[in-house]
């Protein structure tokens, strides 16, 4: 391997002049770094030439550590960029808003951006989602969510109903009651199909990503031209009826015309925006809702396949659930359900396995070192979570080998012995209701290496919500219904769809017969 000079990263060969990597990149770039990881070794840094553009890689969970920490000093732009240009259809005029900001995302911009604190829009976004998803806010919100998801299913009676899909089905209920908590009643009901062309739109995405033109995909444009004229005309329709700067701690959480104050507050930061016309304000909320999507149904669907694979670990998930019942429309004291060791343990083992997002980010004011490496300014560095996930090396190395193969589900993964308080030796908390009795659920020592929220600054700010949508539809599923998968389904032959790979969550390749019925 080459290196540039000697503190740069040493450079993946390649046999194609100017070109370099630029097809194994843009044709499946997570299985193409793999690849590179495991033939040119992980624990360095690597680079990688595609055509104009030049990547880092990072395999090593130090690295990423580091990158994590000095998140102040890096930004992620490039991936919104990229995302808002091919993915959402945001007007070409707009593009430029997301280019030019620079400003960081702290509160206070950073000292060498000139950008206009009203313009500042990935800090807007971030800010907005940060404070909305969280605190005071989170308890309705995921409140409303479940009592709406049970208000959907109500229509389930105690028959047996065949359906075709179970991917379908989440998508249809449990998408449905998410964009209602979030956005209101009123997008669902201006346009109904609006989950149908959400889920083409999903899977386009492979397509989109590989930047191709809409003369060959005229279908995929199409569709998303319809999604983004909803939102257009959901938006209109909505500043009819509701104020959007209605933000004060004393107004409602949630009305039926915007839903929750996260989307009053995006609507009302965008207001200020002279380059958030009607079309970009419609691709934002797309993108708000691919991120809602792409991650929890995924995710929901996985973990429900796992029980009902399992009859076994399907009651010692049930059994912690069951003790967090609570009368009123949420049906369960959330709080208390998500902080159950064996549920969340599935639950963090579901995001590894099937959730395989890029980490992207750069240095735009100047190089940045890294573990004696120079990176130059604007040089992308790029982590995938998929990789990291399936390193059986760099888990052992983070200190938490594997006890079960990392292709493997093992929904015990994130249990470990509880500590113990020597102020009271005879305190070792309460018995488990699944049985696990002296573990506790962690992720500690695997910030480099499980990544499904990213890190650093840019932690996702809406893991708190997706965490309790994916956790409390599960038990709600499962405590108010029977459900079995049908007997052609042969489960070791359902697998994901790795098309989606470094996009969000990976849905099953193919259809999932299964029955419901409500339980007697």
């Amino acid at each position: 391997m080459a290196l540039r000079t000697p503190n740069t990263t040493p450079t993946i060969p390649y046999a194609l002049p100017v070109l370099g990597h630029v097809f194994g990149l843009a044709w499946d770039p997570v299985n193409f770094v793999n690849k590179t990881l495991l033939q040119y070794g992980w624990t360095r840094p690597l680079r990688i030439e595609a055509g104009s553009q030049s990547f880092t890689v990072l395999g090593n969970p130090t690295h990423i550590n580091q990158v994590f920490r000095f998140s102040k000093q890096l930004a992620s732009k490039p991936g919104a960029v990229f995302s808002v240009k091919y993915f959402l259809g945001t007007p070409s005029e707009s593009i430029p808003l997301y280019e030019a900001d620079d400003s960081g995302m702290a509160s206070r911009p950073k000292k060498e951006s000139s950008t206009r604190q009203e313009d500042r829009i990935h800090y807007h976004q971030h800010h907005a989602a940060q404070k909305y998803l969280a605190a005071q806010h989170l308890p309705p919100l995921s409140q409303r969510f479940i009592a709406t998801l049970a208000r959907n299913l109500e229509v389930i009676s105690n028959n047996w109903l065949e359906h075709p899909d179970l991917y379908s089905f989440l998508q249809q209920h449990v998408g449905a009651a998410g964009i209602e908590a979030l956005m209101g009643s009123e997008i669902l009901r201006l346009h109904p199909t609006l989950l149908d062309e959400y889920e083409i739109f999903e899977r386009s995405i492979p397509k989109f990503a590989r930047c191709l033109p809409r003369w060959l995909l005229p279908k995929e444009y199409k569709n998303r031209d319809r999604l983004l004229d909803a939102f257009k005309k959901w938006h209109i329709h909505g500043h009819a009826n509701s104020d959007c700067s209605r933000l004060a701690p004393g107004d409602p959480e949630w009305d039926p015309y915007f839903g929750s104050k996260l989307m009053k507050a995006r609507q009302d930061y965008a207001s200020r925006m002279k380059a958030m016309n009607a079309g970009a304000c419609a691709s934002e909320d797309l993108g708000l809702m691919f991120a809602l999507n792409s991650n929890s149904i995924p995710s929901i669907f996985w973990l429900v396949f796992e029980a009902l694979k399992d009859l076994e670990l399907r009651e010692r998930l049930m059994s912690e659930a069951v003790c967090c019942l609570c009368p009123g429309p949420a049906r369960f004291d959330i709080p208390k359900l998500c902080d159950q060791p064996l549920l969340q343990s599935a639950f963090a083992e579901t995001l590894r396995l099937r959730i395989a997002t890029g980490v992207v980010r750069v240095s735009e004011h100047g190089p940045f070192k890294l573990d004696g490496y120079t990176i130059e300014k604007n040089h992308r560095m790029l982590a995938f979570a998929r990789c990291l996930a399936l390193n059986a090396e760099a888990w052992t190395q983070s200190g938490r080998p594997p006890t079960r193969p990392l292709e493997e589900f093992q929904a015990e993964r994130f249990l470990v012995p509880k500590k113990k308080c020597f102020a009271d030796s005879s305190d070792v908390g309460s018995p488990s209701a699944s049985g696990d009795e002296g573990l506790e659920f962690s992720v500690e020592g695997l910030a480099g290496c499980w990544l499904p929220f990213g890190g650093g600054q840019r932690l996702c700010p809406g893991r708190h919500f997706a965490k309790q949508l994916i956790i409390s539809a599960f038990a709600l599923l499962f405590n108010d219904f029977d459900v079995e998968l049908s007997p052609s389904v042969d489960a070791k032959n359902v697998v994901a769809d790795t098309n989606l790979l470094a996009v969000g969550g990976l849905p099953p390749v193919g259809k999932v017969p299964f029955r419901i019925k409500r339980k007697e």
